[in-house]
């Protein structure tokens, strides 16, 4: 029986049996999914509420939250007049860009702000709540009433 193939240039080659040899590991850094305003309040609640003395960090996620609504009262009021200034401009006839872009450089200064709030919460509640701060204050009242 004649092969397929005339000559071995023709012929397939074979692979050789090799596994992908993988790529070096690059440094994965976490990054938070963006929480919404509902989300944020929540969050800064709970870190409020939660830990050993959680009335340490209230006020402190009180004031935080206040300034947070604050702020976004500002940049909701800017976003108004933003867009009734744009709409204004189309009628008298000013090339713009679409509406779209105005909405979109606002809803990115409302995720930075909450981005920004969440962050600062997280650190107060991680500097006095952490496995290894209720190790230590468990471990000095052992060791004190071992005494």
């Amino acid at each position: 029986m004649k092969s397929k193939f005339n000559d071995k240039a023709q012929q397939p080659k074979k692979e050789k049996n090799t596994k992908d040899i993988p790529a070096q590991k690059q440094e994965r850094q976490y990054v938070p999914e963006d929480l919404s305003h509902g989300e944020l309040l929540e969050r800064i609640d709970m870190y409020g509420k939660v830990g050993e003395e959680p009335q340490e960090h209230y006020f402190a996620n009180e004031k935080d939250k206040q300034d947070y609504l604050e702020k976004l009262k500002t940049i909701n009021e800017n976003e108004t007049k933003a867009l009734l200034n744009y709409t204004l401009g189309n009628q008298v006839g000013l090339v713009q860009d679409s509406p779209d872009v105005v909405k979109e450089i606002f809803q990115r200064r409302k995720q930075e702000l909450i981005n920004e709030k969440r962050k600062i919460s997280k650190e107060r509640y991680r500097d006095s709540n952490s496995p290894i701060i209720d190790f230590e204050k468990a471990s000095r009242k052992d060791h004190d009433m071992d005494r």
